[in-house]
C-alpha cells in the first residue's frame, strides 16, 4: 500500500475547497475497480495532539466508463455533463465540473440548487439528526467556492 502525505496550507477565507495531490509525484493511476481508502486530517494552529486533530475517512473507486457514455459525454457541454455523471455515479466528475460551473457562474441559481441537491444526496453529515443535518448541509452548500474558474 502506498500512503501519500500532502500539506495544504488554506485560504483564510471561509468556504469549500478542493484539495489534490501534486502531480509532480509521477503517482500511477487508479486502478479500475480497486478500492483505495482516503482520510483528510484539520490541523489548527501547533498542537496535533490526538484531541485536537480533525480526521475524516472515505473511499474511492475507478470505475470503467462504457463507451457509449463517454461519447455521450464528449458532446455534451460541462453543464449538461451533470446529469450524466450524476446517473452513473461519477461523484468525482459530478462534484468537479459542478463546483467549476458554479465558480465560473456564481450568480447562477440553477447551478446552487443543483449543488445543494448534490451536497443533500452525498449525505456528507449522516450522524448528524435530521433537522440539524439539513441546516448543516444547507450551510455547506450556500458556503462560497473557494477555486478559481478554470472553464472559458
Amino acid at each position: 500500500m502506498e500512503r501519500q502525505n500532502t500539506a495544504f496550507q488554506p485560504s483564510r477565507e471561509s468556504g469549500v475547497t478542493s484539495l489534490t495531490l501534486p502531480s509532480q509525484r509521477n503517482l500511477a493511476p487508479l486502478e479500475i475497480n480497486q478500492l483505495y481508502q482516503f482520510s483528510v486530517s484539520l490541523i489548527c494552529g501547533q498542537d496535533t495532539s490526538p484531541n485536537s486533530v480533525i480526521t475524516v475517512y472515505g473511499w474511492v473507486q475507478r470505475v470503467a466508463v462504457s463507451n457509449n457514455v463517454e461519447s455521450t459525454l464528449k458532446r455534451f457541454s460541462p453543464k449538461e455533463r451533470i446529469s450524466v455523471y450524476a446517473k452513473q455515479g461519477l461523484w468525482f466528475d459530478l462534484v468537479s465540473t459542478l463546483a467549476d460551473l458554479r465558480a465560473c457562474n456564481p450568480s447562477d441559481s440553477a447551478l446552487l440548487a443543483t449543488w445543494v441537491s448534490v451536497i443533500k444526496a452525498t449525505a456528507l453529515l449522516k450522524a448528524e439528526a435530521i433537522a440539524r443535518e439539513s441546516t448543516a448541509q444547507r450551510a455547506i452548500a450556500q458556503q462560497p467556492l473557494l477555486q478559481k474558474c478554470s472553464s472559458p
